[in-house]
């Protein structure tokens, strides 16, 4: 199964504050992202992280060490460092898909559909006029997209847990037929 998640800003105190987040303090914070992935994401998944995955190194090998998933791809986002993770890419199964902000891959839920994965949200993207979906976590679950195909997978819109693709799709149809 594909897992999606983004910005989940581990070790970041003030994202807190920022995002008006329900933790009391960043240990919680981290714990409780660290939980839900590992509880949602199996051995034999791929969990795609769309960047801003932690604020230091630190809080980066703590949630490499704890988590459980099968393979890590990762977009990096504005405040990933690509130095942080050529180490880890080695030991933790993580694989860096671009070292830029941008992958395209295949739905297998829809065959034909391209997903366009992006840390942040874009208004158009390879194939939008042809039924493509575009996955971003920028803005927090703060942004309310104009294109039902663009989807925010930030932890902060998804309850604190990755979303998988099904749900996704499932959304872009919701969203696709309201009104």
């Amino acid at each position: 199964m594909i897992w999606f998640t983004g910005c989940t800003h581990l070790g970041h105190t003030n994202i807190i504050k920022h995002c008006n987040r329900p933790f009391s303090n960043v240990e919680e914070m981290d714990a409780t992202i660290i939980q839900n992935t590992n509880e949602l994401v199996g051995p034999n998944d791929i969990l795609c992280h769309l960047g801003d995955v932690a604020w230091n190194k630190p809080a980066l090998r703590n949630y490499l060490n704890k988590l459980k998933v099968g393979n890590l791809h990762l977009i990096l986002g504005n405040h990933d460092n690509k130095s942080d993770f050529y180490d880890y890419e080695k030991n933790y199964k993580v694989k860096i898909l671009n070292l830029g902000y941008m992958h395209e891959m295949k739905n297998d839920y829809i065959p034909a559909t391209t997903i366009v994965l992006c840390h942040y949200p874009l208004l158009e993207w390879n194939r939008s006029h042809y039924g493509s979906i575009h996955l971003y976590s920028h803005s927090h679950g703060r942004l309310n997209h104009p294109n039902p195909r663009a989807i925010d997978v930030s932890v902060d819109a998804w309850d604190f847990k990755p979303v998988s693709l099904t749900q996704i799709n499932n959304k872009v149809y919701e969203k696709c037929n309201a009104g």
